[in-house]
């Protein structure tokens, strides 16, 4: 794949058009399995928490208990300073605004990850206490109130859609 140009259009605007080395072309029949060959080592990278992948989210996930939180800092600290020098190795970077993180404990233990920070590349990764992954709302003490209000709205939201044709879909008497 070679000789290959690209350009951008917002609202019938064009850039420049210029040569790219590095991408994957989108829409081809290959590119999924591109994607998720380009992807494949970035596991190895993750010395004391698992990744887990999906299309383009990776969530890094660290099951141990630590013996203080400062370790646990520490040990994700580590981690994510590995995947940026990953990412930066093969001209990707970390979406900051997409990027978070949360701890997962019982109630009594919430007080220690309450100022829970994370910092890389001078951006601060702050601590979180609900989480969307694939469609479900994760919270910090697994209790999934926030998840279940979200699915309620949602079929609330779509019954309503439904009222307008209530009296069509009532059998008449």
């Amino acid at each position: 794949m070679t000789n290959r140009k690209q350009f951008v259009e917002h609202n019938k605007i064009q850039s420049d058009i210029t040569l790219t080395e590095t991408g994957i072309p989108q829409g081809s029949a290959l590119s999924g399995m591109l994607f998720t060959i380009f992807l494949n080592d970035m596991p190895n990278v993750c010395v004391f928490s698992e990744p887990y992948q999906y299309a383009d989210d990776t969530n890094i996930i660290d099951s141990e208990h630590p013996e203080s939180r400062d370790e646990l800092l520490k040990r994700m600290q580590s981690d994510i300073q590995n995947l940026i020098m990953w990412l930066k190795s093969n001209y990707l970077e970390l979406n900051n605004s997409k990027t978070q993180m949360m701890v997962i404990c019982s109630p009594k233990n919430q007080i220690y990850a309450k100022d829970f920070k994370i910092n890389v590349e001078n951006v601060t990764i702050s601590c979180v206490n609900v989480i969307k992954c694939l469609g479900l709302y994760i919270d910090s003490q697994l209790n999934w109130n926030h998840h279940i209000i979200n699915v309620v709205k949602k079929c609330n939201f779509m019954l309503s859609s439904l009222y307008p044709y209530m009296n069509l879909l009532t059998p008449k008497q």
